[in-house]
């Protein structure tokens, strides 16, 4: 069984504390505890360093790549 994640964060006055590690680890044991084995963590943009950072030591898989582009108008 999977799930897919819309959102997941820290705000920024606590990121860089290391609470990345204990959040993920907290999802990970209670997805286990109701039979989730797989996650998708949607919509992170490629310049998310954290976010990319934090799917890479969960042995994420990057397999799309979101861009934002700007143009004037």
């Amino acid at each position: 069984t999977w799930a897919r994640v819309i959102t997941l964060g820290i705000i920024p006055e606590y990121q860089k504390r290391g609470l990345d590690a204990v959040f993920y680890m907290e999802c990970l044991h209670r997805a286990h505890a109701i039979g989730i084995d797989l996650g998708e963590a949607s919509w992170i943009l490629e310049d998310n360093e954290m976010m990319n950072r934090g799917a890479e030591v969960m042995q994420g898989v990057v397999y799309k790549k979101y861009r934002i582009y700007e143009i004037a108008v």
